[in-house]
């Protein structure tokens, strides 16, 4: 079955390259890569041919997700095309009943083929190319198997109260990696929601509403030694937020009301915060910005499990649950939100700049670009609440006009 993203078609191009590998597997060194990748990239494509076939196909895919998959099957197609080519080659040049392993063989035969036109570049270039797509299987698979744990854990609550009623007293975590800028902001967005949603007279059913930074050192020991077996990076030094995309949130005529200021000063005095050891437990909705950090948290949760067991790592059919935030934007064509790039000034400080990267003070970001980051953060948000827990957004009126955001 090819789940109409070519799956099968690619598992059997491979298993043909791997044959073709089996017979001349004695080769010299470039040719033995080659062959550890087939079998690599095999078991992962296996992996989640086994994943779409328990899960009755792509009922738990994303059409920006099959899409992404279709893309990955079509580069795999086309490396393994190339080198199925020259393994054929080198199939065809072996003299008949002679063995790889006879070194005077392989370097006489792999000089007259790299004659031919298949270079030792292009075959470690193919090389590269198949753990890369390994990687981006791998990867995949791990944000699926979490959407599949959630969905199982949605049905489990539907099957046990036939018309649930939502929950009320939610705890929410904004995630990013150093709680400096997006996170800050979804959390201060959320409060002025909150306020907007109460103060026109409308139901809140949040409770709590924090942030926090994947990045960010935990004095909890448990927290530094899973942190430690994941190698997840970690930052020491607690920072304030970034002014830039606090003022995209703020700086404008939105929200125009008494409750506004208390809740910018509150932002901006915010201060790095790290993740707990029983973030999963303790938060019901736990929102990230990019696939990356989907990964990591799905990997936190596995090691916390692992070391403190599963009731540490969240057992409510809505405890801990990892959410993409953007995917509930409408029509983006990404469901990812990343910060804006970074620009560096010229020599002469003039503000005209070329693309860089974070760093010293030359460096810097705009702050156009920061309202269209914070635009998505809003409506993505505001779109979970509808779809979620029913959220009506107040109406406009001569009283509340000022409240909309």
């Amino acid at each position: 079955m090819s789940f109409g993203i070519g799956l099968g078609d690619v598992i059997g191009l491979v298993e043909k390259a791997i044959k073709i590998y089996d017979k001349i597997k004695d080769a010299p060194g470039q040719i033995e890569s080659v062959g550890y990748r087939l079998n690599r990239l095999h078991v992962y494509l296996d992996g989640l041919k086994d994943f779409l076939q328990e899960r009755e196909g792509l009922g738990v895919i994303k059409p920006s997700q099959k899409a992404e998959l279709k893309l990955i099957m079509n580069e795999i197609d086309k490396t393994v095309q190339r080198i199925n080519i020259i393994l054929g080659k080198w199939n065809l040049t072996l003299p008949q009943g002679m063995e790889w392993r006879f070194d005077w063989i392989g370097q006489t035969v792999s000089q007259s083929l790299w004659a031919l036109g298949s270079s030792p570049k292009e075959l470690a270039r193919l090389t590269d190319a198949l753990n890369e797509r390994r990687t981006e299987i791998q990867e995949q698979l791990a944000i699926l198997s979490g959407q599949a744990q959630n969905a199982l854990l949605a049905d489990k609550e539907k099957t046990l109260h036939h018309q649930p009623k939502r929950k009320t007293n939610l705890k929410i975590l904004f995630v990013d990696t150093d709680n400096r800028a997006m996170s800050v902001v979804a959390m201060a967005y959320a409060y002025l929601v909150r306020e907007w949603t109460t103060r026109t007279g409308n139901s809140w059913h949040i409770s709590s509403i924090h942030s926090a930074g994947l990045a960010i050192r935990s004095h909890n020991r448990d927290m530094t030694e899973i942190y430690e077996s994941l190698k997840y990076p970690i930052q020491d030094e607690h920072r304030p937020p970034k002014r830039l995309a606090l003022a995209a949130l703020f700086d404008n005529k939105l929200f125009d009301f008494a409750y506004k200021q208390p809740i910018k000063e509150q932002a901006e005095k915010h201060q790095t915060r790290c993740l707990g050891i029983n973030v999963f437990s303790t938060y019901d909705y736990i929102f990230v910005f990019n696939r990356p950090n989907v990964v990591k948290m799905g990997r936190l949760r596995e090691a916390i499990s692992r070391k403190l067991g599963t009731e540490a790592a969240g057992k409510e059919a809505t405890a801990g649950k990892v959410i993409l935030l953007g995917e509930y934007a409408p029509n983006a064509k990404t469901a990812e939100i990343w910060q804006p790039r970074y620009f560096t000034r010229d020599k002469e400080g003039d503000g005209k700049g070329k693309e860089g990267q974070q760093g010293q003070d030359i460096h810097y970001q705009k702050r156009e670009d920061w309202n269209k980051v914070v635009g998505k953060i809003k409506i993505s948000f505001k779109g979970w609440l509808h779809s979620e827990l029913g959220w009506k957004q107040p109406p406009s009126s001569p009283e509340n006009h000022r409240l909309q955001g």
